[in-house]
Parts: C-alpha cells; structure tokens; sequence
C-alpha cells in the first residue's frame, strides 16, 4: 500500500534534477550577459595595495591593506581570484573569505565604500603566492597591486 510521500531515492532523484536545471540556467543567463568593461571589474574587485600587519588566531588568515572601494562588501564575501592590477591577468586563484575589517584601527562589519581600510582574508584552499611576494607595509603607500575578485567576472572583462 503506498502512502503517496516520495521515497528518499524520488528525493535524491528530484534533487539532482532541481541542480541540473539550476546549472542550465545560471549557464543560460551567463550566455545572454554581454562582456563587461575594466571599470566595471575594479568597481566589482578588492583593490589590494600591501600586506599589513595584524595578529590573527588563524595561521590562514592575512591582513591587507585596500584602497578605498567602490562599493561595500560584508564580511563573509567570498572572492577566488587575484589580479595583476597592471595587466588584468589572473595570477592567483583560491577561495578566500574577508574575515575581518578595520577602518582608521576600528573593527567593522563589511568593508565601507569610499574608504581605504584593512582588510584580514582567510585562504580556504591554501595560500596564493602573489600574496606573499606582497610587500609588508605599516602604512599603505596607495600603490595598487592586485585585485581581488571573482574569476567569473574577470573571464566576461574586456582589458
């Protein structure tokens, strides 16, 4: 006698459907989407300038120094690629998460727009060595090295 509930095999089944059609779709959208401008990826993007220094708990976790940035960003952001700021090439890549911010040494809950802050990013899948190479500042300079970004946004950019 069957109680018409779904079995857990029909859930996994319908499940896997639900994903495949997700998948379809996002891919379908990507496709309409037109290419996006440089500006429009440093709009999106981290502006890195330096490491800072910071203590963390975490042997993961870096402290950055960023330029002011467009638009706010919350911690829990996660990015995955890293840019030359020269170039626009891609020289890094790895889910990373912001973990922390400090503007002016106070602790925030997102990275404000429009100032420049510190910035601790916890490596999820090991380090990237365009990190490292990254001078260690007291002070940021202003000179901008990388951008940290989304690899997506960086493959649809016109340089």
């Amino acid at each position: 006698m069957s109680s018409g509930l779904p079995t857990p095999a029909d859930v996994e089944r319908r499940f896997a459907e639900l994903q495949q059609l997700s998948r379809l779709g996002a891919s379908l959208l990507e496709a309409e989407l037109p290419p996006i401008e440089r500006r429009v990826l440093e709009r999106r993007s981290i502006q890195i300038i330096a490491r800072a220094n910071g203590a963390t708990d975490d042997p993961r976790d870096v402290w950055l120094h960023a330029a002011p940035t467009a638009a706010d960003r919350q911690l829990g952001w996660m990015p995955d690629t890293w840019i030359d700021a020269g170039t626009g090439a891609m020289i890094g890549s790895g889910l990373v998460m912001l973990v922390a911010v400090h503007v002016r040494g106070q602790p925030r809950d997102a990275v404000p727009g429009g100032q420049a802050s510190a910035i601790c990013v916890r490596f999820l899948v090991g380090r990237v060595g365009c990190v490292e190479a990254l001078p260690l500042l007291g002070e940021s300079d202003g000179d901008v090295r990388l951008w940290l970004g989304s690899q997506r946004d960086r493959e649809r950019t016109r340089w």
